[in-house]
């Protein structure tokens, strides 16, 4: 159905983001000095691993009640799953209208 659907266009949002910031982090981690070269990248894919992880806590734990075979005497209904995910990306969505303006770059190092 329609939910279907719109969980399509959310994941491939997602995929063509993950996409983009990968990108740009990669790009960012060439103008890096070399003593310090893969800090950028290792913050940001720490950062990613540890949302993917609270992800799976909050789906492990919140969608093991009765309603999807688990164990759990209570769980969270697949509304207040996606609520809970939503928020974080409505939070977010204020920063994302005012355009990014980069200087050139005459030289990487």
């Amino acid at each position: 159905g329609w939910v279907t659907w719109l969980m399509f266009v959310a994941t491939l949002g997602y995929v063509c983001a993950d996409v983009a910031a990968d990108g740009l982090t990669a790009t960012l981690a060439m103008r890096e000095p070399i003593e310090s070269r893969g800090t950028i990248q290792s913050s940001v894919y720490l950062c990613r691993q540890i949302g993917m992880m609270l992800s799976s806590v909050i789906v492990g734990f919140g969608m093991n009640g009765p309603e999807y075979g688990g164990s759990f005497a209570r769980g969270l209904s697949f509304e207040a799953v996606c609520l809970v995910f939503a928020l974080p990306a409505l939070a977010m969505a204020p920063t994302s209208p005012p355009p990014a303006t980069e200087e050139p770059c005459a030289t990487l190092r």
